[in-house]
């Protein structure tokens, strides 16, 4: 069955031998490929060796053309052409099949059919063993049509594989681009960060100077929402590379990361009220660092969102195996059409890139479902009917985390690799 390996050098060996071992002294497939208008010599096979030689190094001096000879006329009209044994084939000008430099005493040539067009001519030749007449034909015939299906789907294959290595390729100059641009960029952020600090520390003492502490705090906060944002893009690069996130569960207290994230982004956005409705404790098995993070995100997309001094109110609580938060605002809210595509990269729930009133690339949600389905909870948006305004992002997660394992895969060049996913011994 040539259809068992879609290997297009196994598929044309599978046809050739086929045909070789039925009939005549050699057996040749010739393919159509990128120039319509010429043959390419795939395989030549048969029991004469010498005689295999000679067809072949006569193929790569001659190249048979579309309508010249017996195997282009095949080639041309998609029809099967049997010259000799009686009377015996007369060489076309040039002798473009090798008929009178191989002293062939009859030549099969058979096209083979995928998809509506000729993608190749099977050939069976004979110089002094038995002839090839109506019976081979036949044979021929058989082996062609199933060989059409077969040679089309290597040829599909063949496609796919170039296209998925063009694609990783794609994917690797991407990820080294953003592993470069990130360290370029943090490099400077640092130092801004860190001199911005070292001066206002300077400019408390002095009373004239506190416009200028007010602006040495602007720009702390600027460059560490720029670091967030080269921290998402590698991110990104990452869940695109391995299908997710990598994530390192520890026991931990929920609500002791919830009032450290409230507490963080109240400092942050002083015109914001957050509600904080959560028991005195909930132990949870997650990543700590990740979990903060998708703390953070929903935070400041809730403020984001929210008009000034628009109530943001954030809800924990034990439900079974798992724990629900929910971060409310009272903000623009999300279009339905939009509560399931705003997880993904780039969207945002302003909707069209064009008319955005508010900043950021769409991130924030799309890593955020990824961290929270590597513990093994969901993540989903709803409207936010008690306010009958803004949205409510309402999270699950197990309080013991069923994690996900991630396919392994070597790092970007100048990227320390990812954690490999485990749980942390207790």
């Amino acid at each position: 069955d040539f259809g068992t390996n879609l290997d297009r050098d196994a598929t044309v060996t599978a046809i050739v031998q086929s045909t070789g071992s039925l009939m005549g002294d050699f057996a040749a497939l010739w393919l159509v490929e990128s120039d319509p208008a010429t043959l390419v010599l795939a395989d030549v096979v048969g029991r004469d060796e010498q005689l295999r030689e000679r067809a072949r190094d006569l193929a790569a001096a001659r190249v048979p053309r579309m309508g010249e000879g017996v195997i282009g006329r095949a080639a041309a009209t998609a029809t099967t052409v049997l010259v000799g044994p009686q009377p015996l084939p007369i060489a076309d000008q040039g002798d473009p099949d090798g008929i009178d430099a191989l002293g062939l005493h009859s030549l099969l040539a058979v096209p083979i059919i995928g998809r509506g067009r000729v993608r190749g001519v099977l050939v069976a030749a004979s110089a002094g063993g038995a002839p090839i007449g109506d019976g081979e034909r036949r044979l021929a015939e058989a082996i062609a049509e199933r060989a059409g299906p077969a040679l089309e789907n290597a040829a599909l294959w063949a496609d796919l594989q170039e296209q998925m290595a063009r694609e990783h390729e794609a994917q690797r100059v991407k990820d080294d681009f953003l592993s470069i641009v990130s360290h370029e960029l943090r490099t400077p952020l640092t130092s801004i960060s860190g001199y911005s600090q070292l001066l206002e520390r300077r400019l408390r003492d002095r009373a004239e100077a506190a416009k200028e502490i007010e602006q040495m705090r602007v720009i702390r906060e600027q460059a560490g929402r720029m670091r967030r944002l080269v921290e998402d893009l590698l991110d990104v690069s990452r869940i695109d590379r391995r299908g997710g996130v990598s994530v390192e569960p520890e026991p931990m207290d929920l609500v002791e990361e919830l009032l450290a994230v409230v507490a963080r982004t109240e400092r942050e956005r002083p015109d914001r009220t957050i509600t904080l409705n959560a028991p005195p404790s909930l132990p949870i098995e997650a990543d700590r660092d990740r979990i903060a993070q998708v703390l953070t995100n929903l935070a400041d997309n809730a403020a984001k969102y929210s008009p000034e001094g628009g109530p943001i109110t954030i809800t924990a609580a034990r439900v079974g195996d798992e724990i629900e938060l929910r971060v409310s605002d009272e903000g623009i809210g999300i279009p339905e059409d939009l509560r399931e595509r705003v997880f993904d990269l780039f969207v945002q729930a302003d909707g069209d890139v064009a008319q955005r009133r508010f900043g950021g690339l769409g991130l924030g949600l799309y890593i955020t479902r990824a961290i929270v389905e590597a513990h093994g909870g969901g993540v989903r948006a709803e409207p936010n009917r008690q306010a009958d305004s803004g949205t409510v992002m309402v999270v699950r997660l197990p309080a013991r985390a069923r994690l996900r394992m991630l396919e392994a895969e070597a790092p970007a060049a100048g990227e320390p690799p990812s954690f490999v996913v485990r749980r942390a011994s207790r």
